[in-house]
């Protein structure tokens, strides 16, 4: 926040990425998002957590990281913290350091369907598909209405050739969310 010399008295230009980012914080606590994590863990944790969700919404992983490493910092058992830290990482392939935090994600609260698919589709990325069926079912069981657990499980089917099982759990992610075009390109190759 600054008062250029060239302004009228009593005017303050404030940077527009820092307007955008209280603007994008308003809107989650609106929302009701991260309002588990605002009850139970320091305000500046759950700042950092949100600054890193801004920053990787922007795609910009390094500053994503950065913030999740202040959320941990603060708040050493915030799972959210790693889960998005690991999808961080998996977004610029440090697949070693995104499979360590979805583990401890998954360790701090064996009850996230979220960790459980993510860590799921990332092994789906890397090839290990009995790993990836074993998480996805986790998730899906966890959350039956989860539909990118659907989704991605389809997805591993397909790799596996069982077309039917994969068809199956596209048709059900579109049934959940029929906005899910992605799914209904997957089912259409598949087919």
């Amino acid at each position: 926040i600054s008062r250029n010399p060239g302004t009228p008295r009593g005017v303050i230009i404030i940077p527009i990425g820092l307007i955008l980012s209280l603007i994008f914080l308003l809107f989650r606590m609106a929302a009701g998002a991260g309002t588990s994590t605002q009850n139970r863990y320091s305000e500046f944790g759950v700042n950092s957590l949100n600054l890193g969700l801004s920053y990787y919404d922007e795609g910009d992983y390094e500053n994503a990281i950065l913030h999740f490493n202040l959320a941990i910092a603060e708040e050493p058992g915030m799972s959210e913290a790693y889960n998005d830290r690991g999808l961080a990482y998996a977004a610029i392939e440090e697949n070693n350091k995104a499979l360590a935090d979805f583990d401890k994600a998954i360790e701090l609260d064996p009850s996230s369907a979220g960790s459980y698919s993510n860590r799921g589709t990332l092994y789906l990325s890397l090839g290990n598909h009995e790993q990836s069926l074993a998480d996805l079912n986790k998730a899906i069981e966890l959350s039956p209405k989860l539909a990118k657990a659907y989704h991605n499980r389809g997805l591993t089917y397909l790799d596996l050739g069982e077309l039917d099982k994969a068809i199956a759990d596209f048709d059900k992610a579109i049934e959940m969310t029929p906005e899910a075009m992605f799914a209904a390109r997957a089912t259409s190759s598949a087919r």
